[in-house]
């Protein structure tokens, strides 16, 4: 096993992809079509993704998981989440994504331990 000092924390070609998608449940297509496109993408960013606890469940890019989600439970549109590619390992912070508060700050956050 590698020790801390010999990890590269990240690959050359780590991409990021954030994104308002003003309601990603029609363009899921669009997300989709991107990771195809551009496969060094380990991370997306969704802002304003107008989901529910119900439909989160539903949105599915292959490759990727949902690991970290806030969604309005008494408003409509908002929410954030982040999708990581399959076999990134990350942890939570309760810290930070406690701070989330509806229509005023809407937060999601994972510390990623290491890409290869």
């Amino acid at each position: 096993m590698k020790t801390l000092q010999e990890k590269h924390f990240f690959e050359p070609n780590f991409g990021i992809l954030y994104q308002n998608m003003q309601s990603v449940w029609n363009k899921i297509h669009i997300l989709e079509a991107f990771t195809e496109d551009y496969p060094q993408t380990h991370v997306i960013c969704v802002s304003e993704s107008w989901l529910n606890k119900i439909k989160k469940d539903l949105v599915n890019i292959t490759n990727y998981n949902i690991c970290s989600f806030f969604c309005r439970e008494h408003h409509e549109g908002g929410g954030v989440f982040i999708m990581l590619k399959r076999g990134i390992e990350y942890f939570e912070r309760p810290d930070i994504t406690s701070l989330s508060l509806e229509m005023i700050f809407e937060i999601v956050v994972k510390n990623i331990e290491y890409v290869t």
